[in-house]
């Protein structure tokens, strides 16, 4: 007698497989979702860690920390600067690395040495570029497409607020001062008791992520060499100090902008996406304010409720 054997049919077989495939389709969405919420904590929970370093540094030094430490008052390397201590692209970002967990960086980092040198000027072997050649994880969204050929090693994926700005002539000091909450050394200097339309109402930072469009390198600006013509997606990092769509955006263009428009056009402040705060999410991005909450900003807001937020004493109403 042979013995009975147990098998699927072909036609239960393909069942089984149309049955799991329907599973699959049904559950992968479901799974997408999840994947995107954890990923907007993550981001939430990076920015809500720097407004708790900003406030930690306020509470030490009585004042907000600087975009930029140039023009005003001192003179170093040829340079006038707020602040001789530190060199002029002197980044915000290294005022609040101890507050962050960075001390390693933050004790061998030589403020009076550019963001990049090479110069060990206290001898104990660790230059600046040494310390700033990669991202740090807290300054990166997860889900931010990775930077194409990026001009610093140490990208990010976050800027700060300088607020409102506008030029009045072609020189670098033909500029109005920042009206938002991190300003240029040169307009002096910003405590939250200045922060007149509240703290819970102004920008502190937001996401600035990698999704310019039009913005090649050029032969004189190439950073890293040889890159001339190549297309550069974005320069926001947290090395470099220089207020220039580095390390800060302005509301003075509209969110989510990410076109760039050439320097030498009239509008570039006030229109290029190079001084935008951009976001990869759906719908809108986050923003942390000057009382540490974090919220998420829908696209659609309207531009005059946009800049009131970006403004630190004007008297405007918050945007949501």
């Amino acid at each position: 007698m042979l013995p009975i054997r147990f098998a699927f049919t072909l036609i239960e077989l393909l069942v089984v497989i149309a049955i799991t495939a329907i599973l699959i389709g049904l559950l992968l969405p479901a799974v997408q979702k999840v994947c995107e919420s954890a990923v907007g904590v993550a981001c939430t929970n990076n920015l809500k860690q720097v407004g708790l370093a900003i406030h930690s540094f306020h509470g030490t030094e009585n004042r907000l920390p600087w975009v930029s430490n140039a023009l005003k008052g001192h003179t170093y390397s040829g340079v006038t600067l707020a602040d001789p201590s530190f060199n002029k692209f002197y980044s915000l970002w290294i005022s609040v690395l101890p507050l962050v967990e960075q001390d390693n960086i933050a004790r061998q980092y030589e403020p009076l040495q550019s963001p990049t040198s090479s110069v060990d000027g206290n001898g104990d072997g660790v230059s600046n570029v040494m310390l700033t050649d990669k991202p740090l994880r807290l300054l990166l969204r997860p889900s931010m497409p990775t930077p194409v050929l990026p001009p610093r090693a140490g990208y990010a994926s976050y800027g700060w607020s300088r607020g409102n700005i506008s030029r009045t002539g072609p020189g670098n000091a033909d500029f109005s001062p920042d009206d938002g909450a991190m300003i240029s050394a040169n307009f002096g200097t910003v405590k939250l008791l200045q922060i007149t339309d509240g703290t819970s109402s102004t920008f502190l930072a937001a996401e600035m992520q990698y999704t310019l469009k039009g913005l090649n390198y050029s032969a004189t600006l190439t950073k890293p060499a040889g890159l001339a013509g190549q297309p550069c997606t974005g320069r926001t990092n947290w090395v470099h100090g220089h207020p220039g769509g580095y390390v800060e955006a302005t509301t003075n263009v509209p969110f989510n902008t990410s076109d760039y428009v050439e320097s030498s056009n009239p509008e570039f402040y006030l229109t290029s996406g190079l001084h935008a705060f951009r976001s990869v999410h759906a719908g809108g991005g986050n923003f942390v304010y000057c009382d540490g909450s974090v919220r998420f900003l829908r696209a659609s807001v309207g531009f005059d409720a946009y800049r009131a937020v970006g403004s630190r004493a004007g008297n405007d109403s918050a945007a949501e």
